[in-house]
Order: structure tokens, then C-alpha cells, then sequence
């Protein structure tokens, strides 16, 4: 098949849809298929990059930090992609790139298939309009797209269960997005990993629990700090990795709350650089409750972390309780699951094995053959008829 996947977001952020996007792409490529992606310039010019479409845009900032905007798609690169004449085109977000998503298909006779990432009620806080209007926005945009596509598809089923609040009765179909698991599956040598956690200025025997991924407001790192605050151990060392609008607030809290292990805010890291920061840790936690997947979370699953996270649907299915980490619902039961995974050594070591077995799971090949089946029923083709040396 040809496929065509489409986004406003691709290498130049770090977020869960470029993840997903790139670790789909892969596998697609790795199961036979022909990919290519068409996303935004960060500049007023569009070009074409090996397989790639960037097509002009402008900031839009104003609304949403960093985010940018196209009105339409360039001619040339729209005759480029008709001329390819894709079977799938299939539409990571809703916004710019949605509506040339939908031109392309048309145009082609393709398939549209359209991933629903965000749920954008978390976000309207950053957005520079009144709070009503982007939420009545993001409704409006989000029935647009479910009308329009051939196909829905939500990477979780707490995703799904939040699309008729959208207004959107179609039925999605629920496939979990994967990662580049072979990234985060091999551990670097005992001295690398000594050397980086001394650059952070760790111990040797300091437990560091892990947090990686976006310093924002809705991620619940002001309640991780108060969680932690009466934790009296000293060798534990809560590690904040990433950037975020929240990140001089989070200081701010930090500073407020005066925990009593250290706490390390280590700003943005070098998205080349996440698979060690992942193995410098001994245990990872989520605290919040506003992911609609949680892809660090798969990362910190497939570099063998035992994860400690704050209760959530999106969890089910994913985190094992005292198998592959522990769910926790309050201050409480937060610190007797730290203290059992500090105090224990062998069970979370056992815990480790168990969390890499299901980091594994979503593998890109294993991603991208979800996906291959959705595509292959949406063109009447039988799934079933295809091998692929994995």
C-alpha cells in the first residue's frame, strides 16, 4: 500500500503525536508499505525533503505556543502527492493539516483515516482566547473531522469514551499507538550509566524515581511534589526531566513545598538523549491523569521500569498492580508503593523483567500491523493473506 500520513506536528516537537507518527511510519516501511508524510515548514516556503511534504505556514502562537497554521496546500505539492496517488491517507490532527488531508483523499480516491491524539480540554489554558470559545472551537473541529473520515481511530479506551462528549457518535476503533521500542530496550553499559548519573550528580546508591516528558499544568507534578514532600529518605532523588510552560512554576512549587529528598528539574532534554535518561532511573512515575495514552509511559515500560502511577482509565490493560508497578490513588498509598519499591530490591528487579515484557508490546511492527489491518478492511482486502518477516 501507499500511505500518506499526515501532521501539523513532526520532528522539530516532542510530543506524543510525533511519537506515535514516527514509530508508524517505521513499522509500515519495515512491513512492506510505502510511507510518506506531509506536514508543516516552520517558514513561509514549501519543499519537499526525501519523503517528506512540508508545506508553508505561519506562527500562530498567539493561540497556542508554537503552534503554527496553513490555509491551503501548496499546488505543487498537492500535484506531487495526487501524481503518488496514495491508498491511505491517514490524519494525526485535526487542524491544518486535516483539511488537506481530506483535499488529497478526495482527490485520489484514498481512504481517510483520522487518529483522535489530544483531548484538547485539557489544553484550553494555554490558549490566548476566552476558554469557551476554544472549547466550543475544538468540538466544532473534532465533528468535522469524525464526519469526514472513512475510519476513527482512539489509541486507548478512555479516548474513545471521551468522543461522544465531543458529539460524535461514530464508532472508533481503539488501537494503542507504539514507540521505537528498540531505542529503549537496550541498556547501556554499568559505567555509561554510572557517568550520567554522576553528571546529574547522583550516587551511586541514591534511588532516582523518574519523571520525563511535558512540564505542564494539567501533568499533576504540583500534587507528585506534595505526595513526596513528607518522604524522609535520603538517598531518593525525584528526577523531573523535560520543558514545558509550567516548568518556572513547577520551580516555584518546588521552592514553596521544600520536600525532603532532593528534587532535580533537569529543563529540556535532548530527544536523542531519552532512552538514557530512562535507564539512569530505578522507577518511573505518572501522576497524571489527563493522558489519553501516555506514550512516556510505554518508553519507561520498555526501558524496564516499574512505574508508579496515580489512577486512571487510561491505565487499564497497561499497568499491572505489583506485577509491572503500582497504581496509587493518594499521598498514602503513593509512599508505601515508593517505600516497597526502594525497600524490596528483588521484587522490583522482578518488576523490571515484567515491565520490559510489556514495553514490548508496543513495538512499532506490532503498531503498525494494527493498523495494516484497519487499512486493508477499509479497501476490502483480506489481512489474514499477508506474511511479513518480522
Amino acid at each position: 500500500m501507499k500511505i500518506l500520513l499526515t501532521s501539523d506536528w513532526h520532528t522539530d516537537a516532542v510530543n506524543g503525536v510525533v511519537t506515535s507518527m514516527l514509530a508508524l511510519a517505521q513499522g509500515l516501511e519495515r512491513r512492506g508499505h510505502e510511507v510518506r508524510l506531509l506536514t508543516l515548514s516552520h517558514g513561509g516556503f514549501s519543499f519537499t525533503d526525501g519523503n517528506i511534504y512540508c508545506q508553508a505556514s505561519h506562527s500562530c502562537a498567539f493561540i497556542y505556543p508554537k503552534a503554527r497554521f496553513a490555509l491551503h496546500l501548496d499546488q505543487r505539492l498537492f500535484g506531487e502527492i495526487v501524481a503518488w496517488k496514495p491508498d491511505i491517507v491517514h490524519s494525526q490532527c485535526e487542524f491544518s493539516t486535516f483539511p488537506m488531508a481530506r483535499r488529497i483523499a478526495a482527490a485520489t480516491g484514498a481512504k481517510l483515516v483520522h487518529t483522535f491524539h489530544t483531548d484538547y480540554e485539557h489544553y484550553v489554558g494555554y490558549c490566548h482566547v476566552p476558554h469557551f470559545l476554544a472549547k466550543a472551537a475544538a468540538r466544532v473541529i473534532f465533528r468535522r473531522a469524525a464526519r469526514r473520515a472513512d475510519a476513527l481511530v482512539a489509541p486507548s479506551v478512555k479516548t474513545a469514551s471521551l468522543l461522544p462528549g465531543y458529539g460524535i457518535m461514530k464508532e472508533a476503533h481503539v488501537i494503542a499507538s507504539g514507540i521505537q521500542t528498540g531505542r529503549f530496550e537496550e541498556r547501556p553499559a554499568e559505567a555509561q550509566r554510572a557517568w550520567l548519573r554522576h553528571s546529574y550528580g547522583i550516587g551511586d546508591d541514591d534511588f532516582v524515581l523518574l519523571y520525563l516528558g511535558r512540564i505542564a499544568a494539567e501533568k499533576g507534578l504540583d500534587r507528585l511534589i506534595e505526595d513526596i514532600a513528607p518522604v524522609k529518605r535520603q538517598r531518593l532523588v525525584l528526577m523531573i526531566a523535560g520543558g514545558g510552560p509550567w516548568l518556572e512554576m513547577l520551580r516555584q512549587v518546588v521552592e514553596k513545598v521544600r520536600p525532603e529528598v532532593r528534587v532535580i528539574l533537569t529543563g529540556m532534554v535532548d530527544p536523542g538523549a531519552t532512552h538514557d535518561i530512562y535507564h539512569l532511573a530505578d522507577a518511573f512515575v505518572m501522576p497524571s491523569t489527563s493522558e489519553t495514552q501516555g506514550l512516556c509511559l510505554i518508553e519507561a515500560l520498555a526501558s524496564s521500569l516499574p512505574v508508579l502511577c496515580r489512577r486512571d482509565k487510561v491505565l487499564e490493560g497497561v499497568v499491572e498492580d505489583g506485577l509491572n508497578g503500582f497504581v496509587y490513588d493518594d499521598g498514602a498509598s503513593f509512599i508505601r508503593a515508593l517505600y516497597h519499591l526502594m525497600d524490596d530490591r528483588e521484587d522490583r528487579l522482578a518488576m523490571a523483567t515484567s515491565a520490559g515484557r510489556t514495553g514490548m508490546r508496543y513495538g512499532e511492527m506490532a503498531f503498525a500491523g494494527r493498523m495494516e489491518a484497519l487499512y486493508l478492511s477499509l479497501l476490502g482486502r483480506n489481512a489474514a493473506s499477508r506474511e511479513v518477516a518480522v
